[in-house]
């Protein structure tokens, strides 16, 4: 019945319900797979998926702020390109007011395409993971170990790589693992 859930998450939304403004969202783009020969409306559903998550996002909605950006990033059915400048300037907000997720995405952002030559951007990047690793988040600490092994982003520090290794691999991550192997190997 999903007139049914439509009316009832719409009636929450109009009740403020941030949440619930994120699942209709998600149920309005998703019932674009398999129907993108209606450009019209493919925009329509669109612009409305997006304007339920700017509302909420507008009112600091930390969640609303993410799930704007991840809507923006992604192309729709091949006729709406993704938006990955305007998703990455909500995923920053919502960053900022400490969604994980938005960290990384941004990132993958920060690490991809065209923005990757940019010095700064890598920096940023090596910035926030190093921030995840600091906090126990497993594939950063994974990712900083592997770069202080590798010099890439970060001088090249064995003792250094050496502890992000060891805690990514205590935590089960099989790349942090192979990387104190080579690790191992290179200091023999």
């Amino acid at each position: 019945f999903p007139w049914a859930q439509e009316r009832l998450l719409l009636r929450n939304v109009q009740q403020g319900d941030a949440s619930a403004a994120i699942k209709l969202s998600e149920i309005y783009r998703w019932s674009l797979i398999g129907h993108c020969d209606d450009q019209a409306r493919t925009r329509k559903l669109l612009t409305r998926s997006r304007e339920l998550l700017r509302t909420q996002a507008d009112a600091g909605n930390v969640d609303a702020m993410y799930a704007l950006a991840v809507n923006y990033r992604d192309a729709v059915c091949k006729i709406i390109p993704g938006d990955k400048e305007r998703g990455a300037a909500w995923a920053l907000k919502a960053a900022q007011k400490g969604h994980d997720g938005a960290e990384g995405f941004l990132v993958s952002y920060y690490l991809t395409g065209d923005r990757v030559a940019h010095p700064e951007n890598r920096a940023k990047a090596v910035a926030i993971m190093m921030k995840q690793a600091e906090a126990g988040e497993v594939r950063a600490q994974a990712a900083i170990g592997h770069r202080y092994l590798h010099g890439t982003d970060l001088p090249l520090d064995m003792e250094k790589a050496r502890i992000w290794l060891e805690k990514a691999s205590a935590q089960g991550d099989e790349g942090a693992k192979q990387d104190l192997e080579l690790l191992d190997y290179l200091q023999t």
